[in-house]
C-alpha cells in the first residue's frame, strides 16, 4: 500500500466553497477496527493540521494546494505552541485515520476553523494596504481623515 493510499483511505477530494473537503470511500475501516487511541479525544488543532495535509496532498490546483499548506502550518503552529509537542511525532501513516476520525465531522470543524482564520487574515492584509491615491474610485467615496490633535506642526524643527 502506498503512503498516499494509507493516508487517504481511498479518499477523493471534493470542494466545499474554496476549501477542499475529504470524502472517504466505502472501504474505510469500521470503527471497531480502529486502534485503541481512537477512544482518546483528538486535539482539534492536530486533527485540522492532518486534515489540511491530506486535503493539500489531494489538491491538483496549485493555488488551493498553497492555501492548504498555509492552513496546515497554521494548525501545526497552534498545536505545537499550545502543547509543546512536535507534529512529526504525532502525524504518521498509522495515526492519520485515527486523527481524522469521522470525515464528515472533521470536514465541518476544520473548514469552519480554516474559513475563520482566512477571514481574519484577509482583514489583516486588507488593513495593511497603502491608502488609495486621490482620484481613485475608492478614495472618492472615502471620508477624509480627521486632523491630528495637538501640535500637528511639531516635527522637531522650528
Amino acid at each position: 500500500m502506498t503512503f498516499k493510499n494509507a493516508i487517504l483511505l481511498a479518499a477523493a477530494t471534493v470542494t466545499v466553497g474554496t476549501m477542499p473537503a475529504i470524502a472517504t470511500a466505502q472501504t474505510a475501516k469500521p470503527a471497531a477496527a480502529k486502534p485503541a487511541a481512537a477512544a482518546v479525544a483528538t486535539d482539534p488543532d492536530l486533527r485540522c493540521a492532518t486534515w489540511a495535509m491530506v486535503a493539500g496532498a489531494q489538491e491538483k490546483d496549485a493555488v488551493k494546494k498553497e492555501r492548504m499548506g498555509i492552513m496546515m502550518s497554521y494548525f501545526m503552529g497552534r498545536y505545537e505552541a499550545r502543547t509543546g509537542g512536535k507534529i512529526e511525532t504525532q502525524i504518521n501513516r498509522k495515526s492519520v485515520p485515527v486523527l481524522l476520525g469521522n470525515i464528515d465531522d472533521t470536514n465541518k470543524t476544520c473548514i469552519a476553523a480554516a474559513r475563520g482564520f482566512g477571514m481574519r487574515l484577509g482583514t489583516t492584509l486588507k488593513g495593511m494596504q497603502p491608502p488609495q491615491a486621490a482620484g481613485t474610485p475608492a478614495a472618492a467615496t472615502a471620508k477624509p481623515a480627521a486632523a491630528p490633535k495637538g501640535n500637528a506642526q511639531a516635527t522637531g524643527g522650528r
